[in-house]
C-alpha cells in the first residue's frame, strides 16, 4: 500500500451527482481506485480501512485531493466542468492537523475557485477531537470550501453537531436507500433526514439511487440531489467529457445512450470480456449502463 501512490497504481474514478428536479449535473463525486501491477484491480473495501489504520490515507489523500483539483481545472478549461468536485475525507486528515493547508496547496497550485471544492467528511471526524475538528472546519469555511457529511446516520449520529458545526450539507447513505419506498424503517429514516437537513438550512444528496420508485420516493421529499445508477457510473476523467458535453446540449443523465451497440462477449472459456468490452464500449462512446453486471467494466480505466 505504501508503494501503490509511488508506483502510480492509484487513480480516481468519477460518478456525477445530479440535480433531483431535472436530471442535470450538479456536481461529481472522486472515488479512489487502486489497480496494482502485482495483484491487479483491488477494491476500495479491501485497502481503504488499512490505508486508515497505518495512516497512509494522510499522504494518499493529499494526493486525492490535489488530483481532483487538477482534473477539475482541466475539465474547466475544455468549457465543461462541474459546479463542485467533492473529495471523501478521513477522519485520520483531521488528526493530523495538515488538512487545512493540504486544500489550500491544492486551490492555490490548480486555481480553484474554494466553493468548487466539497469536503465529504464522516461522522466519526466530527466526534474525536471536537474541539480541534471545530477549528479546522471554521477555518475551512473561512476559505470558501464547502462541507458535507457522508453516510449520515451510519456511525456516531449526533444531533448536537449538526447545530455546532458549519455544514453545508448532508448525505443519505445507499444502505438506508435499498429499501426504498416498500421497506417503512427505511423510508421513515430517508424522511426525516431530508426534512431535518431542510429545516436547518442543509442542501440533500441521496446516495445509491439505483431504481425509478427510489427516484420518485425522493422526488416527493423534494431532496435536492441524486448520486446513484439510475444517473451515472463511474469513470475515468477523459471520459466524464463525454457525459458533460452531451448533460450540457440539454440531455438529461439518465436518458444518455450509446451510438453503437455494445460489442457481444467473446466466446470461448477465460475470454476477457470485461477488459475487451470496456475497450469496445469506450470507443462507442457508451456511457450509461444500469444492469450491475456492467458495473465492472464502466469502473476499468
Amino acid at each position: 500500500m505504501r508503494r501503490a501512490l509511488d508506483n502510480g497504481e492509484l487513480r480516481l474514478a468519477y460518478q456525477p451527482v445530479s440535480a433531483l428536479d431535472d436530471g442535470r449535473i450538479a456536481g461529481v463525486e472522486a472515488l479512489l481506485r487502486w489497480r496494482s501491477h502485482a495483484l491487479g484491480e483491488i477494491a476500495p473495501s479491501q485497502f481503504i480501512a488499512h490505508a486508515e489504520n497505518s495512516g497512509e490515507i494522510v499522504r494518499i489523500g493529499a494526493w486525492v485531493i490535489a488530483q481532483a483539483c487538477k482534473d477539475w481545472r482541466a475539465w474547466q478549461a475544455a468549457g465543461i466542468a462541474p459546479a463542485h468536485v467533492a473529495v471523501n475525507v478521513s477522519f485520520r486528515q483531521f488528526q493530523s492537523g495538515t488538512l487545512l493547508e493540504t486544500v489550500r496547496a491544492a486551490l492555490r497550485e490548480h486555481a480553484l475557485p474554494p466553493q468548487t471544492l466539497e469536503l465529504e467528511l464522516t461522522e466519526r471526524a466530527l466526534i474525536e477531537d471536537a474541539s480541534d475538528a471545530m477549528e479546522t472546519f471554521a477555518a475551512l469555511k473561512r476559505l470558501g470550501v464547502r462541507l458535507l457529511i457522508d453516510d449520515f446516520g451510519e456511525g456516531y449520529s449526533s444531533l448536537n453537531y449538526l447545530r455546532r458545526f458549519p455544514l453545508d450539507g448532508l448525505k443519505i447513505s445507499h444502505a438506508f436507500l435499498q429499501g426504498v419506498p416498500d421497506d417503512p424503517s427505511d423510508s421513515a429514516i430517508c424522511a426525516a433526514i431530508v426534512r431535518l437537513a431542510e429545516s436547518l438550512g442543509l442542501g440533500v444528496t441521496a446516495e445509491g439511487v439505483e431504481t425509478p420508485a427510489q427516484r420518485e420516493f425522493l422526488a416527493g421529499l423534494h431532496a435536492s440531489r441524486v448520486q446513484g445508477y439510475l444517473y451515472a457510473a463511474r469513470w475515468v476523467a477523459k471520459n466524464c467529457a463525454i457525459f458533460w458535453a452531451r448533460s450540457r446540449r440539454g440531455i438529461k443523465a439518465s436518458r444518455l445512450h450509446a451510438k453503437k451497440k455494445r460489442p457481444k462477449p467473446p466466446s470461448g472459456p477465460g475470454a476477457p470480456w470485461p477488459q475487451r468490452a470496456f475497450a469496445h464500449a469506450t470507443k462507442a462512446r457508451i456511457i450509461v449502463v444500469s444492469s450491475r453486471s456492467a458495473r465492472t467494466c464502466l469502473e476499468i480505466s
